[in-house]
């Protein structure tokens, strides 16, 4: 008999399938519009798929694999349009691919379990947007439709990227550098996170992580998914770019994305830390004062030397 967890993956292949299949047929369809608009509206109706669904299953869970899986599809798009296969476009997309792939498997490894299930986050406001209605209504808008404007945004910059002529310029050599950075700190967080919550159940303890990167900042994780998405940016930049108004604003998805990380995600986090393991929690943040940058190290030694 299928597992649970199994039933769960497959329906959410049936159900990205679709809004992917969908969104593909519509852009094809949408001859008179613009490249950008095309791949806006177009996506917005997988998007409405996912959020029927969610409605379906009584789960919002359903849409949390949504943002990694849409800039992985993102990037077809932007690699077909541009006939572009040189290199650097080639290192770029594979980057993007990779940090997706990572991400969405960690998902379903450690967070997916059944149809259902919907993470903390979700279910915690269920009791603040009562009826259920209005509970759907706004969580349409915060936690479908803002991700999936900002997640639009932060692959702009891929257009640049995989349109240029310039083969590892200064910008796009950067941009690399600091994409790969932000994908690799991100996931050696995600793995020492991991391996101390298996540390945990198997010495029947309370998980708490302060090693690794952990020790250096509270939210090392998160640090690299802003990497990540500014190193986008900054590889869009080149010598042949002279609209820098209109490069400017591809600013909007990243800086978007590192202001609900920092002033939505990461306080929703804490305030959960300092529910569940308070004492613990406070020394930590005394011991480890900085949120995302992991420079606790240019510190610690001078704290040490204060207490001695």
């Amino acid at each position: 008999m299928m597992s649970k967890k199994t039933q769960t993956i497959l329906i959410h292949f049936l159900i990205y399938g679709t809004a992917i299949t969908t969104s593909w047929i519509l852009f094809n369809l949408f001859d008179s519009y613009s490249f950008f608009l095309k791949l806006f509206i177009a996506n917005l109706f997988g998007c409405f798929i996912i959020y029927f669904n969610c409605i379906i299953f009584d789960s919002f869970s359903i849409n949390d694999p949504n943002w990694t899986i849409q800039s992985s599809v993102y990037s077809f798009y932007y690699l077909i349009e541009s006939k572009n296969y040189q290199f650097s476009t080639i290192l770029v997309f594979i980057l993007v691919n990779i940090w997706s792939f990572r991400l969405t498997f960690n998902l379903y490894s450690t967070a997916v379990h059944g149809i259902k299930d919907e993470d903390w986050r979700f279910s915690n406001l269920r009791p603040k947007w009562k009826p259920k209605v209005v509970y759907f209504v706004f969580g349409f808008f915060g936690i479908l439709f803002l991700p999936f404007v900002l997640t639009y945004f932060g692959c702009v910059p891929l257009y640049y990227i995989f349109r240029s002529k310039e083969i590892c310029g200064i910008g796009q050599t950067l941009g690399i550098l600091v994409i790969i950075s932000g994908i690799l700190i991100e996931a050696i967080s995600d793995y020492q996170l991991s391996n101390e919550f298996e540390m945990a159940k198997k010495e029947k303890r309370m998980r708490f992580m302060n090693k690794g990167l952990w020790s250096q900042a509270r939210h090392p994780n998160y640090f690299g998914e802003i990497l990540f998405w500014f190193g986008l940016f900054v590889a869009s930049i080149d010598s042949s770019v002279t609209d820098y108004l209109r490069l400017a604003s591809f600013l909007f998805g990243p800086v978007g994305i590192f202001l609900m990380i920092y002033f939505m995600s990461m306080p929703l986090m804490e305030e959960r830390q300092l529910q569940n393991k308070p004492d613990l929690y406070k020394k930590y943040m005394s011991d480890v004062p900085f949120k995302i940058l992991p420079i606790n190290f240019l510190f610690s030694k001078s704290k040490k030397n204060k207490k001695q």
